[in-house]
């Protein structure tokens, strides 16, 4: 008697390939004969207005068992030549946390796998993934946006910003010099500042000028950094620099719809998966994925907000306001902000890192909030709050960021959101042409000082990397902050300021020598790799720069009395 599953070539076509469409199907048919398999559409599932079509199906494959899978016809646009390729990446980029012997094994516990290669359809492509599982393997789930309960999403979804920076990345790397405006892009993507997007629609429906530094919004007492304004002379972030910005594994479009979780009320936070990963990259933004599902959260409560109350969340979201000064908001919201804020925490304590995340916070947070403008469905007030926030988290980047506002030459427009202490402060009758050197080099020297003894302590050596990344991003900055007002002030500063405006640029200079030396070394070594003079240099040359330069302090208004 002849086995059912032995020739499955001539099985005729029960299958319901006709959901994919007519060409999808006919490649389907050949895939199937040619491959001795049997191919049954059990279900089409909604797709999540992406434009993909999705079915579950059953599988019969002679030198498999039979399964279930998901077959996926991407959305026939310029992501669906990169879905199939993302998946693949993320699945095989596997992290290594410090200290262990074997890849962890995130992609299996959070990720889904292609169960055979992507087949290519006209301008698209078909995909055969697993069923999103738990980790049981008993219980398919469902998308996060499926429960119910706002509270319970917003707990999953901290648990998945912890997991991803935690689990998918102990091994980040930290980047040395990208421009404010450079890293807002980023988050943003190129393909959303076209002429053709929806938010550029918007910008130019709204705004007299989209290119303009400085704008006013509707209802906003105080002119705002235009957030749109990304362009290398017209940004108000134009010469901004970050101190430092991590990168590592990101999944490029976090939102609840792409996270799978399990359908009941006694759920674990930590039974999750990722799907749609055509946007994964290895070296994107870290700070993106955590803001962009904040906003995701953050717009579910949206519609029950007016007035003040928007305001207040605003305030909340870019840390411009008062203690207390949330009355207004939902228990619920305040919670799940906070919940979502807070979640980087253990990935950052041990990197000492604080510091270093909030100005990547507030810059992702622009670029963020900026993809939500113009979307469709979205309502005009919306739109107008989304935008407001992105200029928000602009102004308080500047407000925060030592020298940033001068640099960008906005610092007169921006609203008083934070105390200005690292702003440029007013010229003194003390070397007034350095007072902004000062007030840069005296906001910076407590975390300088503080890396000082992180390099001193072979308990914090394993973050050595990071350390030396954060000193030389800061001691850059200070240094090119240093070389502008020589070239500046060349007519009006006397000798005196020249000559400590010069110090600082030799010495800080001096410091991020050393450091790329140590970066060098440790590129493909571990802290042990690094020869002791080596890291005596990068040391000595920072405790030479905060000794030699503390008399600039003197130039502060505190110091004068």
């Amino acid at each position: 008697m002849k086995d059912k599953d032995s020739d499955v070539s001539d099985a005729p076509d029960v299958s319901g390939f006709s959901v994919f469409g007519d060409e999808a199907a006919r490649v389907l048919e050949d895939w199937r004969v040619v491959n001795q398999r049997r191919l049954q559409v059990i279900q089409r599932i909604h797709g999540g207005g992406t434009g993909s079509v999705l079915a579950t199906a059953r599988l019969w494959d002679p030198a498999r068992a039979t399964r279930k899978v998901l077959l996926k016809l991407c959305s026939p646009d310029e992501g669906a030549a990169r879905e199939a390729g993302g998946h693949t990446r993320a699945w095989r980029s596997r992290p290594v946390p410090f200290g262990a012997g074997s890849a962890f094994q995130y992609p299996e516990q959070h990720l889904v796998d292609q169960v055979y290669d992507p087949l290519p359809v006209g301008r698209s492509w078909l995909m055969f993934l697993q069923l999103a599982l738990d980790r049981q393997g008993k219980a398919e789930l469902v998308p996060l946006d499926q429960v119910v309960s706002r509270p319970e999403r917003a707990r999953v979804a901290a648990t998945v910003v912890r997991s991803v920076l935690l689990d998918w990345n102990p091994d980040e790397e930290p980047v040395i010099g990208p421009g404010a405006g450079e890293f807002v892009r980023d988050v943003l993507g190129e393909h959303r500042l076209r002429g053709t997007g929806s938010l550029t629609g918007w910008v130019r429906r709204n705004l007299a000028d989209p290119d303009a530094t400085t704008i006013g919004l509707p209802g906003c007492s105080e002119l705002l950094p235009n957030p749109y304004a990304l362009g290398r002379h017209s940004s108000p972030l134009a010469g901004a620099v970050l101190p430092v910005a991590a990168r590592g594994r990101a999944h490029g479009d976090l939102h609840p719809g792409n996270i799978m979780v399990p359908s009941g009320s006694a759920r674990a936070s930590e039974d999750f998966r990722l799907i749609d990963l055509s946007r994964f990259s290895e070296t994107a933004p870290l700070a993106r994925d955590p803001a962009h599902l904040l906003l995701c959260v953050v717009q579910d409560f949206l519609p029950q907000l007016l007035g003040d109350a928007r305001s207040q969340l605003l305030a909340l979201l870019t840390g411009t306001g008062q203690p207390g000064a949330d009355d207004l908001l939902p228990g619920a919201l305040t919670d799940a902000v906070h919940a979502l804020l807070d979640a980087p925490t253990p990935w950052l304590t041990d990197r000492g890192s604080y510091s270093d995340w909030a100005p990547q916070h507030l810059l992702a947070l622009q670029g963020c909030a900026l993809m939500f403008v113009g979307r469709d469905g979205a309502g005009e007030q919306d739109n107008h709050w989304f935008f407001e926030l992105a200029a928000r988290a602009c102004a308080a980047f500047l407000a925060t960021h030592p020298g940033a506002a001068a640099r960008a030459g906005a610092a007169e427009v921006l609203p008083p959101v934070t105390p200005p202490a690292a702003v440029p402060v007013e010229p003194t009758r003390h070397g007034p042409a350095l007072a902004p050197l000062a007030a840069a080099l005296d906001a910076m020297r407590p975390e300088l000082r503080r890396r000082l003894g992180d390099c001193g302590d072979p308990g914090r050596d394993k973050w050595l990397k990071y350390t030396v990344a954060s000193v030389a991003n800061r001691c850059e900055a200070l240094r090119r902050q240093a070389e502008q007002l020589l070239a500046e002030e060349s007519d009006r500063a006397d000798s005196a300021d020249r000559g400590q405006a010069q110090s600082v640029a030799i010495l800080a200079g001096e410091v991020v020598r050393t450091a790329r030396v140590v970066s060098l070394l440790l590129t493909d070594g571990t802290p042990a790799a690094v020869p002791e003079t080596a890291r005596r240099n990068f040391t000595g040359a920072l405790a030479l720069l905060l000794d030699r330069t503390a008399e600039l302090t003197s130039l502060l208004p505190e110091a004068n009395g």
